[in-house]
């Protein structure tokens, strides 16, 4: 996951009300796994079963797909 692609993803959370530490303890991850999954670009880099979860847990949230693309707000309005 690149920087910036985290970045937008921590952004769309801060939107609905909530960022990534507090989305992080609502999902029962450690903040810090989440922070390096977003903004340090290490969720597909050094992977592991916490990685696969937040990722799985992001594709059920709607912020981002199957094939890893963040799901704009505007398609989701459309």
């Amino acid at each position: 996951m690149q920087q910036d692609f985290g970045r937008r993803i921590a952004v769309e959370m801060k939107r609905r009300g909530t960022g990534p530490k507090l989305w992080a303890v609502a999902n029962g991850f450690n903040r810090r796994t989440v922070n390096q999954v977003l903004h340090h670009g290490m969720g597909f880099k050094k992977g592991g079963p916490a990685t696969g979860k937040i990722i799985a847990k992001l594709i059920e949230q709607g912020y981002i797909d199957e094939n890893h693309q963040l799901i704009e707000a505007e398609r989701k309005a459309s």
